[in-house]
Order: C-alpha cells, then structure tokens, then sequence
C-alpha cells in the first residue's frame, strides 16, 4: 500500500488490512498511527511513515516487520521494540525531539537484534550499547555531534561491515579495535589529526577493509579539491511503488550512500594535485603510502579508487620513511604506536 506524499492528517482502521505486507505513509502530516489493535498484523515485513509529525510508535502488533523507517519525525523511543525479533533494519535519522517528551536523546539501547541501524542527524552524547550488538552489521551516526566513540565499542559491536561517522568531532579511532570484519569507514569531517596513530589502528581492521574516506581532518587539509555539496539523499528513501523484498539490497546501498562525501574526479584531481606546495604534496604521499601499505585490501582512500603502484615506485619519500623507521619491511608502524 503506497499513500505517500498525500498531506494525510489520519489513517484510520489499517488492522482491517491483515494481508498487508507493505506499507508506505510517508511525507505526510500524520501526528498519530495506532497499531495497539486486537489483531496482529502478522504479514506487515516493511513499514514506511519517514517525514510525518509522529512523536510516538507503538508497534507490538507488528511481530514480523523487518524494515522500518522512522526518519524525520519527533520520535525518541519506540515502544515494544525489544519484542521485534525479526527486525532486521531501522532508519531512525533526525528526529526533532521535544524534552517534554521525556527524553532528549534517541533511547536506541534495545536495538540489539537489529541488522542495520541508521540514526545519523540525531543528538547522541555518545553511542555505547549496554549490551552487545552482535547482529549490527551496518552503523550510520554521521553528524550526531559525538566526540568520542565509547571505549568497548569494538567489543560490543564486533561484527560491523559499515561504519558511517562523518561530520562529527571524533580525534581516536582506538576504540574500533576489537572489529574484525569492518569494510567500510567513513570519517570525513572529523577531527582526526595523528596519522601514525591512525595507521596502527587500521593495522587491527585492515584485512577487510576495502573503503576508507578520511577526508576533511586536520590530517589530511589541503589534500584535496574541494568537494560539491554533501548529497541530500534521505537514508531511506523509497523510489519503488511496488517494494519487494528482493529490493532489500538496493535499498541497503542508497541507505549507505547517505551522509557521504561524493568520489572525487581522478583527473581533476591529478591537475589539482600537481598545483599543491610541496610541503602538501610530501604530506600526502605520506598518507596515501602508510593507509595503502597497511591495508592490503584497500580500493578506495578519501573518494578515489587505490593505485598500489605508488607502493613500487621509488622516491625520496619512500626512502625518507624506511630512515626514519616509518615504513618498515614486515610492518608500517611499532605496534606500540597504538598507545601513543
């Protein structure tokens, strides 16, 4: 059922429906949606009620709902959620939240069954699940205003695929140590400042990852040309009217997309970079070698595809490096670099 973009202000007797599957509300002005009905619906998998005036979400008749988007609304804690076994991915993205409500924050500590979880453009003083979030695959908390990642966030959350931090105030990535299988990292516009620090803690997550973005650090200013405007796509938007589950992949990559930095042009890049003072440019063959040279999986570094030819090539760079026991032979950094 698709009643989007309607200026909807109530709909009303939805538990009539019982063979609902589907269900998108979206861009309208709903203030309420009663779900607290006698009879579950048992076959609703997808629920889509994004960019309405909802500040509250009873969803216990909903057993078997797998995606749920609750973007844009005034929403801070879903009630029932715990009981949601099988849901697999919430979009939760800016809520305008209203203290009267009683909570200021997005109480997403029982989220721990959920396969991706999207609360980019919150307030969130911290993201430090209370117990594990072993299932959480994919993670977007892009400009949440957090300054520090919780100390056990590799521990609690050792199974994340994607993380997505941009925007925020972030200066040490140690705490991800612990996240074995992590593909994607996403840290543009953050405050990130040491690379060798940063380097010896990508040693601990460089054998999958295959995308880094570090982009708009002091680690790496003037690195590069600068960007077109952050893409405005919402992190879940829906552009099917028919949405089946085989979409499910489709709609897990637009999710993703969501809050990053476009790829920068290879050439322009290379007529830019010619153009940097030499002091920049050492600066930046410095980074690219050290991230490149440890992560043997790498495709992608700060929106541009991985050359690993740079890694053959003999410069003075290179060799500056191997004087001062930088780049080494088995190893990029002293594994105590970690603690710096």
């Amino acid at each position: 059922m698709d009643l989007r973009d309607n200026e909807l202000t109530e709909v009303s007797n939805l538990h009539r429906l019982t063979a609902l599957e589907t269900c998108d509300l979206s861009n309208n002005d709903l203030e309420a949606l009663d779900f607290t009905i006698s009879v579950p619906l048992s076959k609703l998998w997808f629920l889509n009620i994004s960019n309405n005036r909802l500040s509250f979400i009873d969803l216990a008749e909903l057993p078997n709902i797998k995606n749920l988007n609750l973007d844009k609304n005034s929403i801070a804690s879903i009630e029932s959620l715990s009981s949601l076994k099988h849901l697999e991915t919430l979009s939760w993205c800016e809520q305008t939240l209203i203290s009267a409500y009683g909570f200021s924050e997005i109480q997403y500590q029982h989220c721990h069954e959920v396969r991706n979880l999207y609360l980019s453009g919150n307030s969130l003083s911290t993201f430090a699940p209370p117990t594990p979030f072993l299932n959480l695959y994919h993670l977007g908390l892009a400009s949440t205003g957090l300054q520090t990642f919780a100390s056990d966030l590799g521990v609690k959350c050792p199974n994340l695929r994607t993380l997505n931090t941009n925007y925020n105030a972030i200066r040490d990535l140690r705490p991800l140590v612990g996240i074995v299988k992590l593909e994607k990292l996403f840290m543009a516009g953050n405050r990130i400042s040491r690379l060798r620090r940063t380097v010896s803690v990508l040693q601990y997550l460089s054998k999958a990852l295959v995308e880094v973005d570090m982009r708009n650090n002091p680690l790496t200013v003037g690195f590069y040309t600068p960007q077109e405007p952050v893409r405005e796509e919402r992190c879940v938007a829906l552009q099917r009217h028919n949405h089946t589950e085989g979409d499910d992949e489709d709609l897990e990559a637009k999710r993703i997309e969501a809050y990053l930095l476009p790829p920068l042009d290879k050439e322009q890049d290379n007529t830019s970079r010619e153009r940097l003072d030499e002091d920049t440019k050492v600066r930046r063959r410095v980074h690219e070698l050290m991230i490149v040279h440890t992560c043997k999986r790498l495709e992608r570094l700060d929106g541009l595809g991985v050359d690993r030819r740079i890694l053959k090539k003999d410069s003075g760079v290179r060799k500056r490096l191997h004087e001062l026991g930088v780049l080494k032979e088995k190893s990029i950094t002293e594994r105590d670099d970690c603690n710096e």
